[in-house]
């Protein structure tokens, strides 16, 4: 007798051997891509002051950047390293023949260098690293800031206070450097809508000598500064003259000449009946002289 042979079974062998490759292997769509082909960049670095090596916030650099241009192609692509690294490789590029610039920036991508260093025709290769020339950056180590001043009141910094202003009669305005040692400096005041150009100077050989009130849109700029962490401080005074006002700022001043822009520095009024004309004695905690303590419940214990 013959016997009938179901046509599933046949059917699924043949399509596990299919999918099996017919020899226990993975298929090919379940191989994973292999990643691109691409290679590195690396390269090390110091920065000088033209006298002698200095950490990069002496001189304000914040980060070492590369522009590679592949030939061939119209746009480049970049990579950056924190300058404190002073060593670094890049993420990974198409293999090629490259243009590459090298600079040492500032905050805000701005240049400390006269002029980036190029690199042409520099070969990367697959799963090669290419080590490039160690820079040696030279910064100028001087620049500068700029700032305004904000009292934080609707009618301005030089108004009374019954006017709707910050009531400032006058300012006193110091830098110190990182080990809080002073800075001499000469403050440029710009006129601004109602207020006066001037210039300051603030000698560390005497006392801060107080300048008239700055109002919040004068802009007040601060150039020939050694480069570096730097303090601003700023006082603000009523009349009296009452210290009411107070603003320390910690930046970093970039060298080569730039000017980094602080924008407006709020004040910060002291919280005193002398200072503030809408202060609060029970609002600040301070308890009424004229109210008895024996007719406050004991504290639990």
């Amino acid at each position: 007798m013959l016997r009938q042979i179901h046509p599933l079974p046949v059917l699924l062998c043949c399509s596990l051997a299919f999918a099996c490759g017919g020899d226990g292997r993975a298929a090919d769509a379940a191989l994973v891509d292999a990643p691109p082909a691409s290679g590195t960049l690396s390269l090390s670095w110091t920065v000088s002051d033209g006298a002698s090596v200095v950490p990069c916030d002496n001189v304000g650099a914040s980060v070492v950047s590369l522009s590679l241009l592949r030939q061939g192609d119209l746009v480049a692509t970049r990579d950056s390293f924190p300058c404190s690294a002073g060593e670094s490789t890049s993420r990974l590029f198409s293999p090629g023949v490259y243009d590459v610039s090298i600079d040492l920036e500032a905050s805000g991508r701005r240049s400390l260098l006269a002029e980036s260093v190029l690199l042409l025709g520099l070969q990367i290769d697959v799963d090669t690293d290419t080590p490039l020339a160690a820079q040696a950056f030279e910064v100028s180590p001087v620049g500068g800031f700029s700032f305004s001043i904000d009292g934080r009141s609707a009618g301005g910094n030089c108004v009374l206070d019954s006017e709707g202003g910050a009531g400032i009669e006058s300012l006193t305005m110091a830098l110190k450097n990182t080990g809080g040692t002073c800075l001499d400096a000469s403050f440029e005041v710009a006129a601004g809508s109602r207020g006066t150009a001037a210039s300051y100077t603030h000698d560390c050989s005497s006392p801060a000598v107080p300048l008239p009130c700055i109002d919040e849109d004068q802009v007040i700029t601060v150039t020939s500064l050694s480069s570096g962490p730097t303090t601003l401080e700023i006082a603000g005074n009523k009349a009296g003259p009452t210290r009411c006002y107070d603003r320390v700022s910690n930046f970093i001043v970039p060298g080569a000449m730039l000017v980094t822009e602080l924008g407006a520095q709020p004040l910060l009024l002291e919280n005193s009946a002398a200072c503030d004309p809408n202060f609060d004695v029970i609002d600040a905690g301070i308890p009424d002289a004229g109210v008895p303590d024996a007719g406050l419940p004991d504290a639990a214990p």
